[in-house]
């Protein structure tokens, strides 16, 4: 869950579950008010414990330090690549984190592409290749990183909303809910 580069539109909660089941890592404006609120209410009745803002807090960059914490707590990470997910500094702050995450501890990371072509994100083309030039110029430090997340994360197997049943939203969101239950079964 990230928001837009202004970082108005994502607010966090102050209080953190100790062992979440899933973080979900999403472009707010993009997704915010159909593929996340369904799958946060598919959630609910599976009791997945997941990590959730509070829209009455205000949004800045220090707030990375609690979505590092909700990630490092999870054991799934949920990556929602939207349209605008990479104009989002904390989108790509998240991303860096995830993708830590998976390689030190082993965080299960589960790619969705919602309405985005993966090659895009793959090979930071289109708007995710323009996204970065533009963070150049602010994150320049912080650039290498994000193409390097972005990369791995989208060479993960995924899903491809447009090629899930025929791109019906309540039967996608249902094989991803089932899916996150068997791995979180597993564990």
């Amino acid at each position: 869950m990230a928001s837009s580069s202004s970082h108005s539109d994502i607010p966090v909660s102050s209080s953190l579950s100790r062992n979440l089941d899933v973080f979900v890592s999403f472009k707010s404006s993009d997704t915010r008010d159909n593929i996340v609120d369904h799958l946060f209410t598919a959630f609910s009745p599976q009791e997945i414990s997941t990590y959730k803002y509070d829209p009455t807090v205000p949004v800045d960059k220090s707030i990375v330090h609690t979505l590092i914490k909700a990630i490092k707590d999870s054991q799934i990470s949920l990556l929602i690549f939207s349209e605008n997910y990479a104009d989002s500094y904390l989108c790509l702050e998240e991303l860096a984190c995830i993708m830590k995450c998976k390689d030190e501890r082993g965080l299960i990371v589960m790619p969705v592409f919602y309405h985005v072509d993966p090659k895009d994100v793959q090979k930071l083309t289109g708007k995710y290749g323009e996204a970065l030039e533009k963070h150049e110029l602010e994150n320049k430090d912080k650039v290498e990183s994000w193409k390097k997340a972005l990369v791995d994360a989208s060479s993960i197997a995924g899903w491809e909303v447009n090629h899930i049943a025929n791109g019906n939203e309540s039967r996608y969101i249902k094989e991803i809910v089932e899916t996150i239950l068997n791995r979180l079964n597993r564990l």
